[in-house]
């Protein structure tokens, strides 16, 4: 090291400016706005994407709920006695069962009939229910969030050129005094 020159200027004539990110590596032009703007663009990313996730998860969950929502007219058939018939009928069998003579049976008869695993208590259809929301959600989500990412990455595209095509604009447009 002792006959090694250390000068602060560039062979040029420029004085040397470390860079900022690694003090082995000699930058001779460092872009300093670019080193203070690395962590804050980071944030901004890492937020947009965790922004990004929680709507995927809740517009998939949201989804679910409504395709799949606890009719009340079926719970209420469950508890009902005069419904006690329809419990007791085979899951699935459509075509084999006569209609129920009571209108609050009907919701019930239709469930029953519709599904070949239908529930015959409210806490198997409960969990029925949310079996069905959780299997839609899974199948639903990666889409949701694939169509997320997809937005972001336009809208954040769309941002970084105005602000480009501004930033060039801005610097183009200097006052000649």
């Amino acid at each position: 090291m002792r006959g090694v020159r250390r000068s602060s200027r560039l062979d040029n004539g420029a004085p040397h400016r470390p860079c900022v990110r690694d003090a082995m590596t000699r930058d001779p032009d460092p872009d300093t706005e670019a080193d203070t703007a690395t962590p804050a663009r980071l944030r901004w990313w890492l937020g947009c994407v965790g922004l990004c996730v929680l709507l995927s998860a809740a517009i998939t969950w949201l989804g679910a709920i409504y395709d799949h929502p606890v009719r009340e007219g079926v719970v209420a058939g469950m508890n009902a006695s005069e419904c006690a018939r329809v419990g007791v009928r085979p899951a699935g069998s459509l075509l084999t069962t006569p209609l129920p003579e009571n209108d609050l049976c009907m919701p019930l008869f239709v469930y029953r009939a519709s599904y070949p695993d239908a529930a015959s208590d409210v806490a198997s259809y409960r969990t029925w229910v949310l079996q069905q929301r959780i299997a839609e959600f899974r199948y639903l989500v990666g889409y949701v969030l694939l169509l997320c990412a997809t937005i972001l990455v336009v809208v954040a595209g769309t941002v970084m050129l105005i602000r480009r095509w501004l930033r060039r604009f801005d610097r183009g447009a200097g006052i000649d005094t």
